[in-house]
């Protein structure tokens, strides 16, 4: 039944409150769960499921309460409603689901047990056998909880208890993220298990007692005390969460990252890597935000200590650096570059696994649905047994396309071009590699798109391409020197849809007819 549209009118009101205590009291609750992943206060390195802090704004004053359950009972003397089965509440975005869901108005406690599931509007959702909150959320205290955060955290407990000056205890608490290596028996693969964990939302961080860190479900490391900021902290010095690594050329590693706020808009990140095998790789990133754009260095280094396991040694490194800044509102400019003083130094720490590196500047302008970009680009072999010279740089690699604003007899006309020159350098003059090749592509295309009453889409088209090609020293290539061609192209697409409802779907079926005509094409192979 409906909680909106109970006959007794006492009843509406009572579930009415019974809802929006409940469900502000499970996001008070959920508020403290997530908060241990606040052990990355900085902006992810790498693509990664981002982390969305609960969303716990007040629902909108007069928001209908929607109640679901197999079977609704209310004591008049008693004055506590039970709603049991399969019960559903709904307020706002918010949702939660339990077995058994009970409101005692003279005690103002609000109960739930039997499979709660609480999910908020940000996707966390938070699990446990049993509840008990005041009206006001303020207090209250859940057995054996589970909270699975949208940034792969997994949170469990076998008690929770809120109290009203903001602090939350977890008693036998375990954090882990990793989501999808647990073994045979459910252990993950890494985890932090606590006696007791505080979680103080006035100072917005998380305290952990008689801490251990298990791997594979073997503690490794034992700490009586640390704690780090919650997530509403988006900066804060201190220590970030450890991370694991195994490799080869290293062993075992252990990264324990270090995050000092220099500004609010500066930070350096050092982040270095304990191995079993070569000693210490340093990781040190530097980061700022100028008014104008971002900018980034980031540099590894290591001296590696086993003779045995050297590779390329003693001393190893390598620097990145990426920026982008604006100029105005249609033009920008940036650059992306990284430079290693070997060629197995980012694959044996498994910084980068790529076999080749692409430096480069670029310039970009965007307008409406215009764009231009031009870029500076330099390629380096990661490849053992790979010639470095037989690869090429690119200057420049420029692209563009212009769409004209007004209408060319209806229709819409454009001008795509795209050019680049490639030089390298022969390292062996009596060979033709082609050293040096330029090319430069532009269409010029126009369409027009009409529309019958009958839903006949009738789109003819037209189109002019020219291609000049400038090669040296390519094998086998009868037009080297300066070659060239223009290509005209004109037709028409012929296509009718056709819907069908099916009532739980539709189905469209879009017979296309298309015509082209061109001259024939000239034969690239003779342009190299």
């Amino acid at each position: 039944m409906r909680g909106t549209d109970f006959k007794n009118r006492k009843a509406g009101r009572l579930w009415t409150q019974v809802c929006a205590a409940g469900v502000l009291a499970a996001a008070g609750l959920s508020l403290t769960l997530v908060s241990a992943d606040a052990a990355t206060p900085r902006i992810p390195r790498k693509p990664s499921p981002k982390f969305v802090a609960p969303d716990l704004k007040a629902v909108p004053k007069g928001t209908r309460v929607d109640v679901l359950a197999d079977r609704l009972t209310y004591d008049g003397r008693t004055k506590i409603a039970t709603a049991t089965g399969t019960v559903r509440l709904t307020y706002g975005p918010y949702v939660l689901t339990a077995s058994k869901v009970v409101y005692d108005m003279k005690r103002k406690l609000f109960s739930a047990n039997g499979s709660i599931e609480f999910r908020e509007p940000n996707g966390n959702i938070l699990q446990a056998d049993y509840a008990q909150l005041t009206e006001t959320f303020k207090e209250g205290f859940a057995n054996h909880v589970k909270a699975l955060l949208t940034n792969d955290v997994t949170i469990t407990a076998r008690y929770a208890q809120r109290f009203e000056n903001g602090v939350t205890v977890y008693e036998d608490a375990a954090y882990t993220a990793c989501k999808a290596c647990f073994d045979e028996g459910g252990t993950p693969l890494w985890q932090i298990v606590a006696k007791r964990t505080e979680h103080d939302s006035n100072e917005h961080t998380l305290y952990y007692h008689d801490a251990h860190l298990e791997i594979g479900g073997v503690p490794v490391a034992w700490t009586p005390y640390f704690s780090y900021p919650d997530p509403t902290v988006k900066r804060r010095t201190g220590f970030l969460l450890p991370n694991f690594k195994g490799g080869e050329a290293y062993g075992f590693g252990v990264i324990t990252p270090y995050f000092y706020e220099v500004a609010p808009n500066k930070d350096i990140t050092f982040s270095p890597m304990w191995n079993t095998r070569q000693g210490v790789l340093g990781d040190l990133e530097w980061r700022h935000r100028l008014a104008s754009g971002i900018y980034k260095i980031r540099g590894y280094g290591i001296y590696e200590t086993d003779p045995n396991k050297q590779a390329m040694g003693p001393w190893r490194g390598a620097i990145e650096s990426k920026g982008d800044f604006k100029l105005n509102n249609t033009w920008s400019w940036g650059w992306d570059g990284t430079v290693t003083n070997d060629r197995e130094f980012l694959s044996d720490y498994d910084i980068n696994s790529a076999s080749m590196l692409a430096s480069s500047v670029h310039v970009t302008g965007l307008a409406d649905r215009n764009y231009a970009n031009a870029q500076l680009i330099h390629y380096r072999t990661l490849t053992l047994g790979e010639e470095q010279d037989v690869l090429p740089s690119a200057l420049p690699y420029v692209t563009a396309n212009y769409y004209f604003d007004d209408p060319v007899l209806g229709g819409d006309l454009s001008l795509n071009m795209s050019a680049y020159s490639l030089r390298r350098t022969d390292p062996d003059t009596g060979f033709a590699l082609g050293t040096e090749q330029s090319h430069a592509v532009s269409q010029l295309k126009w369409q027009r798109r009409m529309t019958s009453s009958a839903g006949l889409v009738f789109t003819p088209f037209t189109e002019l391409r020219s291609d000049l090609y400038i090669s040296e020293d390519v094998p086998g290539a009868t037009g080297q020197g300066s070659d060239a061609y223009v290509l005209p192209s004109a037709g028409f697409d012929l296509r009718w849809p056709f819907i069908a409802d099916h009532g739980v779907a539709q189905g469209v079926m879009t017979p296309v007819f298309q015509i082209i005509a061109a001259p024939s094409e000239p034969n690239k192979t003779d342009f190299g």
